[in-house]
């Protein structure tokens, strides 16, 4: 195997990371400001989607964007506390 196809399901597992974190943290965070707004219970669902669709618009751009910084963020953090070990 070539480093081409070996790095291909890290890719792949990286995606599928930060599309099913993306999903569940937009639908957790929506749900709670959603039912933190006081929306009355029969529209509840229907708001709460609205709400899901327009925070995951944002939520996966974002998370695009700064997970590179979190993965050095962590790797000198592990460098500070556990050394070259790491």
């Amino acid at each position: 195997m070539n480093a081409q196809t070996e790095s291909h399901p890290q890719k792949l597992e990286k995606v599928l990371f930060i599309f099913y974190m993306t999903l569940l943290m937009g639908l957790a965070m929506s749900a709670y400001f959603t039912f933190q707004s006081g929306v009355e219970n029969h529209a509840f669902v229907s708001k709460w989607l609205e709400a899901f669709i327009s925070t995951y618009l944002v939520v996966v751009p974002v998370v695009l964007i700064v997970s590179p910084v979190a993965e050095q963020l962590k790797k000198i953090t592990m460098k500070f506390f556990v050394g070259n070990r790491a």
